[in-house]
C-alpha cells in the first residue's frame, strides 16, 4: 500500500490509512520519527556486540537518518559504525566480514587473518521484534499526534 509519505508497512492497514490521510511534508516528519525510534533496539544491540573488539564506542555507533533530495526523495535509516569520526568507523566492515589471510608482495610476510565476527548482523536478529514492536508503537503515537495538531489548525 503506498501513500503520500512513501511508507509501507506490511500487516497494518488501519495505522497506513491513517497516514495516508496525513499531509506529505507530515507524513514524511513521522516517517523519519519512526525510523529513530525503530534503529534503537539494534543500535543498543550492537553497542554490546562490538564491545569485544572495540575500547571505545562513544560517538562511533549510531543511526544516521538520511534524506534523499530529487525526484525520488526517500529516507532511509543506516545502523551501525559511523565513518569519519575517528576509532573503529572506517574499518568496521573488516570486524563484520573479516579478512583473507594477507601476504606482503615486497617481502612475503604473511599478516594473518581476521576472522567474520558480524556484531551487526546478530544485533539486528536479535532485536528485529522489539525494534519492529517500537516502530508500530511510535507511528501509532505519532499519527495521533498529527491528527491532534492537524484538527487545532482547521
Amino acid at each position: 500500500m503506498a501513500n503520500k509519505s512513501g511508507m509501507t508497512m506490511k500487516g497494518d492497514k488501519a495505522l497506513m490509512r491513517a497516514l495516508d490521510e496525513m499531509p506529505k511534508r507530515v507524513g514524511g516528519a513521522i516517517a523519519r520519527k519512526v525510523m529513530r525510534a525503530a534503529g534503537g533496539p539494534i543500535v543498543k544491540g550492537y553497542r554490546q556486540n562490538i564491545k569485544r573488539h572495540v575500547k571505545s564506542t562513544k560517538g562511533q555507533v549510531g543511526q544516521r537518518i538520511i534524506q534523499s533530495k530529487g525526484t525520488a526523495s526517500e529516507t532511509i535509516s543506516r545502523v551501525g559504525a559511523i565513518a569519519g569520526r575517528g576509532g573503529f568507523g572506517r574499518l568496521a566492515h573488516l570486524i563484520e566480514r573479516g579478512t583473507v589471510e594477507r601476504v606482503q608482495k615486497k617481502t612475503g610476510r604473511r599478516t594473518g587473518r581476521m576472522p567474520a565476527f558480524a556484531p551487526l548482523r546478530r544485533a539486528w536478529d536479535a532485536n528485529i521484534g522489539r525494534a519492529q514492536a517500537a516502530l508500530r508503537k511510535k507511528l501509532g503515537e505519532e499519527i495521533e499526534k498529527a491528527a491532534r495538531k492537524l484538527g487545532r489548525k482547521k
